[in-house]
């Protein structure tokens, strides 16, 4: 009787700690101005888009927030995602950590704009 109730407890704590799963990616961008990206594909359900939360903490600045997920036929394609854009106002190279439990594809780094901002299941979400 012990071992499948074992088995239950091992699924349940298995599936909790999937829950909870973010990545997290810092980058020191160069001691100069422009424009930092970071390619992020929404977190998935069974095959269906879900909504995704974000947050930065660089330097002073601290933001948080949850990207909703698209509708229609954009919810079902892969990829689909969103496409962060951080202004880098000073030219100076302090740290900044990105979190998401979404996938990060491609960043963050600074410079031109990635592909993904004119494929019309991401979006861009300006920071």
């Amino acid at each position: 009787m012990r071992k499948p109730y074992r088995s239950t407890v091992l699924l349940l704590a298995f599936l909790t700690s999937m829950a909870a799963w973010a990545a997290t990616v810092t980058y020191k961008p160069p001691a100069q101005t422009g424009v930092i990206y970071t390619v992020i594909n929404y977190k998935r359900v069974f095959g269906t888009t879900q909504n995704t939360s974000v947050s930065v903490a660089w330097g002073t600045f601290r933001k948080s927030a949850t990207v909703p997920s698209p509708l229609g036929s954009c919810s079902q394609s892969s990829p689909s995602g969103f496409v962060l854009r951080l202004n880098h106002l000073k030219a100076d190279s302090v740290p900044l950590t990105l979190t998401t439990d979404g996938t990060i594809v491609r960043g963050p780094y600074q410079g031109a704009a990635p592909a993904e901002t004119q494929h019309p299941c991401y979006k861009t979400v300006s920071w």
